[in-house]
């Protein structure tokens, strides 16, 4: 394949390479190596043989990995109706609500506003985006409503309240007569106390995301998973989605304990995972090889129905950017029914948020 390739842009050919998973690259025209995209509806099974992590390191060590747009950008009338990015940021540092922002964050210590993402989207083929609070404040909640209203791409926000509060469950119904309102992300990873979740004081404004079918947004990490499945079988009617996956520590292959309890939390049918933060637990621009185990048991467990892609911009240009992590997800899905990708880029999220009247 390493040398298939330059050949075929030399002669200024349409090329596909295609393999065991049925994945291809199609590049044509005088400028073929700039204009290469995955198309695997039109790569011919065993034609070179190929997996995921093959073709993944090949454009990654040979620079085409900047140059590849995934299908969906260049084929619009793709099995995939939409695709929704459930998973990402903004923030203004002038507002004064993200105090944890300081210099030593480096790339990620400046403002990341919607224009700035809107380029990412349209080169990605990403449609519309869910984003998510990223501190302990109800003003960013409010800021976020607005942002959504103004910004045809956002199709919800999940927000922050003080659950210890004796009117957490008014907040909550207060925060639902906004139709972008989502649900809420306490900030657990953060806390010392690994139990916290399971506070009995909680139960009222669990009963109120539960009764207006609004959702919770688990910011665990390993260690909390645990107490997360005591949570879920708590409050079985309460919709709850595992924010990166728990955080798994990729970069120390710890996978053991987290696979068993992912594969525990997947048991209970109000539990959901989304497919994203797993480059930035894997360290700076980490290869394929090291994330297939963690992604494809995700798959595993949660099958298409209860899995969602986001990709935690701009936090994931600590890692890698925006159009790889969409790629590498690209490669990853290629084995799947386009009932199954369509599923995982956007129906699960459509469902589990509720964005059905604002798509």
């Amino acid at each position: 394949m390493q040398t298939f390739l330059p050949k075929c842009q030399a002669k200024i050919c349409s090329i596909i390479i295609g393999g065991l998973y049925n994945i291809g690259i199609s590049a044509s025209g005088a400028n073929a190596k700039n204009t290469a995209y995955y198309n695997h509806a039109l790569a011919p099974p065993q034609l070179i043989p190929t997996n995921p992590s093959e073709v993944w390191q090949h454009l990654n060590t040979t620079g085409l990995l900047n140059k590849v747009a995934p299908v969906a950008l260049h084929q619009k009338a793709k099995s995939f109706r939409m695709r929704i990015d459930s998973h990402q940021h903004f923030w203004q540092r002038e507002l004064g609500h993200h105090n944890w922002l300081t210099e030593d964050m480096g790339t990620t210590y400046r403002d990341f506003l919607p224009d700035e993402l809107r380029p990412h989207l349209k080169k990605s083929g990403i449609d519309k985006a869910v984003i998510m609070q990223a501190v302990p404040d109800m003003a960013e909640t409010h800021y976020m409503l607005s942002l959504a209203h103004s910004t045809d791409f956002i199709l919800g926000v999940v927000g922050w309240i003080d659950m210890q509060h004796i009117d957490a469950p008014y907040n909550i119904a207060k925060l639902s007569n906004n139709p972008y309102f989502k649900g809420i992300r306490p900030m657990i990873q953060d806390i010392l106390n690994d139990d916290w979740m399971l506070q009995p004081q909680f139960a009222s404004a669990f009963k109120a995301l539960t009764e207006l079918g609004l959702c919770f947004d688990a910011l665990v990490k390993p260690r909390h998973l645990q107490q997360l499945i005591t949570l879920v079988d708590r409050y079985p009617n309460l919709k709850v989605v595992i924010d990166h996956a728990a955080k798994p520590n990729i970069a120390e292959t710890q996978f053991s304990q987290w696979k068993e309890d992912i594969q525990a939390l997947a048991k209970r049918p109000n539990v959901y995972c989304k497919l994203s933060g797993l480059v930035t637990e894997a360290g700076y621009n980490p290869n394929f090889d090291i994330l297939i185990p963690y992604m494809s048991h995700l798959l595993k467990s949660f099958g298409a129905s209860r899995l969602m892609w986001g990709s935690d911009w701009p936090v994931l240009n600590l890692a890698t950017d925006y159009n790889q992590w969409v790629t590498l997800t690209e490669v990853f899905l290629a084995t799947l029914t386009a009932e199954q990708q369509t599923q995982i880029w956007s129906k699960t999220a459509t469902e589990f948020y509720r964005l059905q009247h604002l798509e």
